[in-house]
């Protein structure tokens, strides 16, 4: 019988850390979240003069938003602008978080620039800003993460987002599979 730990593994879009007693014969592969994060702010900025910029985490000990914000914040930066954060509890956001984010966006100095780590939590910003009779996108102007086509267009307004190179991210660990195993 083959030792299962020898067994050729590529794991895309985590951190592996299931896999972290593994000595050998294992690749992580996934995006460049910083990227996504600084791609996310320079597009936000390219649209005009905002008196605030915003990032919505994902929730706690989530690295890949940990990493887009990081990526936010240090184009920010480089821009001479301060970001406002906001870091829901849970990746589901309970009505506590809820809440606390209404009192975030209303706070936000108007006309704000606000990127969320991923397109569910964009819609929940969006929900709440209308909700509140903030104006979307000339009072909050929202970009999301993933591009989840459903979601995004059947948002109103329609959500924008960053679509990350998914399938070449598949064909990469696929390639690196064959490699392994070869």
């Amino acid at each position: 019988a083959m030792d299962a730990s020898c067994t050729p593994l590529v794991i895309i879009g985590s951190q592996g850390e299931w896999f972290r007693k593994r000595k050998s014969n294992y690749t992580i592969v996934h995006c460049n979240d910083k990227d996504i994060g600084a791609n996310g702010f320079n597009h936000l900025q390219s649209l005009g003069k905002f008196r605030s910029f915003g990032f919505i985490g994902a929730g706690p000990n989530i690295y890949w938003s940990a990493h887009r914000e990081e990526g936010f914040r240090k184009a920010a930066r480089q821009a001479k602008n301060a970001v406002r954060i906001f870091h829901p509890k849970s990746i589901e956001i309970n009505s506590t978080d809820t809440d606390a984010l209404s009192k975030w966006l209303q706070a936000l100095p108007k006309p704000t620039a606000v990127m969320a780590a991923y397109d569910e939590i964009a819609a929940k910003a969006l929900a709440i800003c209308k909700s509140l009779g903030i104006n979307i996108p000339r009072q909050v102007a929202l970009l999301g993460v993933d591009n989840d086509e459903l979601l995004c267009n059947t948002a109103r307004p329609t959500i924008s987002s960053i679509q990350p190179d998914h399938e070449g991210l598949g064909r990469i660990g696929a390639e690196i599979l064959n490699r392994m195993m070869t």
